[in-house]
């Protein structure tokens, strides 16, 4: 029989917990690696950005996740 198990993964290091804490390093490493790659393409594909706008959006939605007071995570 299968299980399935859900877990919280936080996007940056906020949590307090030393595990979620570092599992929340590598999220964060993996976002901020991310963002350029999958926004670029949603938003001048799917989005109607041009790439100048596209990138000045991620720009902003970098900053935004550097934020210590951004407390968000993901289930998986």
């Amino acid at each position: 029989m299968l299980t399935e198990q859900i877990t919280q993964v936080p996007w940056s290091q906020w949590p307090k917990d030393p595990h979620l804490k570092e599992v929340g390093k590598w999220q964060f490493a993996n976002t901020m690696t991310a963002i350029d790659s999958y926004g670029l393409a949603l938003l001048t594909r799917g989005g109607g950005y041009t790439e100048a706008e596209a990138k000045i959006f991620l720009a902003l939605v970098r900053n935004e996740i550097r934020s210590k007071a951004l407390h968000c995570y993901n289930k998986m």
